[in-house]
């Protein structure tokens, strides 16, 4: 019966991840086809011509799947996960799909093939992504092993293939344990409901240890919560319409959580609220952390940091093991696309001239004297200790 009731509970689990993918793939089709609308509308109005003004999928249950067709079907929900229009996936998001996918190619039935597809993956797509995110520490270390493995395939396939097995069973098993270890220690800094938080950067870490805070302690929904645009991550579509935004991402999931005070301030409005005392604590979350406790994340963390410390505000990471390790300083330093920048018709043209460039940096390195502490799985820690804390199996 327990293990009926496993199975059962296994493949809820599973339909609802796999809504949820098919949810991004019907608005991404979405998105593709209203922007198309949307450039041509103003023509086809002066022209007098019927047009669809809005675009919509539906979807229907399909019964007709192989084997290889749902296989390469699920593989395609993944890479919209990291590639689609309206995607724009935090760290533990990018990996929870990277190791997914290196899962769903080692399910097949030939382990030399398998191989075979797992290292057009990791010459592909992984190296694509590790190019755009330098700092993602376990990004690169997932793709380091891959690489390593997989150099041996030739010689022994079978042996290979296990390796690499059982390096993602111990992944997905330390992910899971971290996801119940990690709210219980962060609890540590929350438990006392009397203080302000100011949050920057979406992290799905810290909407998981609120929750799990919350459920200790249901006052904790009083708590006032003021959340960063963080703009340069801005992705906006034709005309200006909004497609991603940090900031907004955060509040929905305060809103899911039932919080009660949340503030939604532009990122120049820290300094202002932190001189008049309105935050207590500062939550950042972390794309990667050096040994010696320096962080790395999006742009904006550096200014918010050297603001807090100014006035005296802690700054809290929260993080796991996985993301301490070492990052290659001369990949650093890349740029944002155009993304962000104003889709104004009206507008464009005063940025398209050749006098102005786009420049807005990826990433922030914010030392660890401007870190009041490292929240991870294993305890709460001085960030000049990281180093200790490494997960090196």
């Amino acid at each position: 019966k327990e293990k009926e009731d496993k199975e059962k509970e296994d493949k809820d689990i599973e339909a609802k991840k796999l809504e949820e993918s098919v949810n991004n793939l019907r608005q991404s089709i979405e998105i593709e086809l209203q922007n198309e609308i949307d450039c041509i509308k103003d023509i086809i109005v002066d022209g007098k011509i019927d047009f669809y003004l809005y675009a919509e999928c539906k979807t229907e249950k399909c019964s007709k799947f192989n084997e290889c067709s749902e296989k390469d079907f699920k593989e395609l929900l993944n890479d919209i996960e990291l590639f689609g229009p309206r995607m724009s996936p935090n760290a533990s998001a990018v990996m929870g799909v990277v190791l997914k996918q290196i899962e769903s190619i080692l399910s097949g039935s030939d382990q030399r093939a398998n191989l075979e597809n797992l290292q057009n993956y990791n010459n592909t797509v992984l190296r694509r992504i590790k190019d755009k995110r330098p700092c993602h520490v376990f990004l690169h270390k997932v793709a380091d092993f891959l690489t390593n493995s997989l150099s041996k395939k030739d010689q022994d396939c079978e042996s290979t293939h296990r390796i690499i097995n059982d390096k993602l069973s111990y992944w997905n098993e330390k992910i899971d344990s971290i996801k119940t270890a990690l709210p219980d220690v962060a609890y540590g800094i929350l438990a006392d409901n009397k203080f302000s938080l100011l949050l920057y950067g979406y992290s799905s870490s810290i909407i998981n240890c609120l929750e799990g805070a919350i459920n200790k302690n249901d006052d904790l929904r009083n708590i006032e919560v003021y959340v960063c645009q963080a703009a340069t991550k801005n992705e906006l579509r034709y005309n200006n319409r909004l497609v991603y935004n940090d900031g907004l991402k955060y509040i929905h999931e305060l809103r899911r959580l039932r919080m009660k005070k949340i503030y939604y301030i532009t990122d120049v409005c820290p300094s202002h609220i932190f001189s008049e005392g309105k935050i207590s604590k500062v939550l950042f979350g972390a794309n990667g952390i050096e040994p010696d406790g320096s962080i790395h994340h999006t742009l904006g963390h550096l200014a918010i940091a050297e603001m807090a410390y100014m006035h005296g505000v802690w700054v809290f990471v929260v993080a796991d093991s996985l993301k301490i390790g070492n990052i290659d300083a001369s990949k650093l330093g890349g740029v944002r696309g155009n993304e962000w920048l104003t889709t104004d018709i009206d507008k464009e043209e005063i940025l398209q001239s050749a006098e102005v460039n786009n420049y807005n940096p990826r990433g922030d390195k914010v030392s660890a004297d401007l870190i009041s502490a490292i929240v991870l799985e294993k305890g709460i820690i001085r960030p000049q200790d990281a180093e200790k804390y490494m997960d090196i199996s």
